[in-house]
């Protein structure tokens, strides 16, 4: 079971049961108080080593100290561990100097820019794969795309790119990419979500099976692969993989599909192959 957070601007992820145990910074000498976790709605959450976010649980949802979250951040997701709840929380906010709403964001023509690189003509047919909130489907439809498929594992982020976007040719769907079979699309989409498909030759195989002949599919990224492998390292690794240069993992896709270009900046990352 999947529970949604929202901050506003990105939410979080409880995945089940996972749990973590190993010691963390925080003591939290009220969590045994009946009611504690009441106190507050915001959560602080610990990402790499001892970087911490907190976020508000505007759902209510229960949560204890070592649950894992997975994070939807502006681009993409961060893996992390809950350290503290209830009324501790506004204190360590207010140490750290932390403004509740505060984040960093892309900018609509950031991601309409990134979303560029994927090079959707006029009635091309799209699947966005791993779509969470929606973040990029109004830009693919502004391309010019004539259809946008976008699936995603969670029931929740799922339901918050409904509320966000509205078009008649715009349709979003619970599903995972490994299972998911339409077979006929004229471009792939994976936005900041790659390092999630840890099966790689299921990840091919999910690819090759819903592009048509001579259709593209598109790695982005916001991030070089040193900032998204210090995301995702610790916990994360649970749900991820370390992400090489674009063309060392390019590699991987030569077997089933011509490279058509690849973007390794520092700014902008991006894969982009053409099945044969």
């Amino acid at each position: 079971m999947e529970y949604k957070l929202h901050n506003g601007s990105g939410g979080l992820c409880c995945k089940g049961c996972s749990r973590q145990d190993k010691k963390l910074n925080t003591y939290d000498w009220l969590a045994d108080i009946p009611g504690n976790a009441e106190e507050s709605d915001m959560v602080e959450v610990q990402f790499k080593n001892t970087r911490k976010g907190y976020f508000r649980n505007s759902n209510k949802i229960k949560l204890e100290k070592g649950d894992v979250v997975a994070v939807e951040a502006a681009p993409g997701h961060d893996i992390g561990v809950v350290t503290l709840t209830g009324r501790l929380v506004p204190l360590q906010m207010k140490k750290a100097n932390f403004k509740a709403d505060a984040r960093q964001k892309l900018s609509d023509d950031d991601v309409f820019n990134l979303v560029k690189l994927a090079n959707i003509n006029p009635g091309d047919k799209v699947l966005d794969v791993a779509c969470g909130t929606g973040i990029i489907d109004k830009h693919l439809l502004k391309l010019g795309a004539k259809n946008v498929v976008a699936i995603d594992l969670s029931e929740n982020m799922i339901a918050i790119a409904k509320s966000k976007n509205s078009d008649e040719n715009l349709r979003y769907e619970i599903a995972d990419f490994y299972d998911f079979s339409e077979g006929d699309f004229d471009k792939i989409v994976i936005y900041n979500a790659y390092p999630h498909f840890t099966d790689t030759q299921a990840f091919l195989t999910a690819i090759n099976k819903n592009l048509k002949k001579g259709g593209e599919f598109s790695i982005i990224h916001s991030d070089p692969p040193s900032v998204i492998n210090a995301r995702h390292s610790g916990v994360a690794k649970i749900v991820s993989k370390d992400l090489e240069s674009a063309d060392e993992e390019a590699n991987i896709f030569k077997e089933l599909f011509d490279i058509v270009q690849t973007v390794d900046d520092g700014e902008k990352y991006l894969i982009r192959g053409k099945k044969r």
